[in-house]
């Protein structure tokens, strides 16, 4: 990465998170999180979560809500993350319908 480049990724870092849900186990006991993850971390997180490996959220970003004992939020949780942070509960799955629909389009101009 060159300077100027560094510097836009250090004022993202600064302004600008990126906020996933994150969940599974720790110690044996299902947690869910929402995690604020820095920009210049985003493709380490995606990379690391997709090994498998352990990791600590921490690394990444910053852990803004998370609870125990189960993998996925209460409802109080999820609408708190939404009116703070403006959050779309459904922007994966929408996001995931959205690629499928133009990898289907691709493939059908061929």
């Amino acid at each position: 990465m060159n300077d100027d480049q560094t510097s836009e990724m250090d004022e993202m870092d600064e302004s600008l998170d990126i906020m996933t849900l994150v969940s599974g186990q720790v110690d044996g006991e299902d947690f869910w999180a929402y995690l604020a993850v820095r920009p210049s971390k985003y493709t380490a997180f995606l990379e690391v979560q997709k090994a498998g490996e352990p990791y600590t959220l921490t690394e990444y970003g910053n852990v803004v809500k998370y609870g125990l004992g189960t993998t996925e939020p209460p409802q109080t949780a999820v609408q708190e993350m939404i009116d703070s942070y403006g959050i779309d509960p459904q922007f994966q799955e929408k996001l995931k319908t959205d690629l499928e629909h133009q990898i289907s389009a691709l493939k059908l101009g061929r």
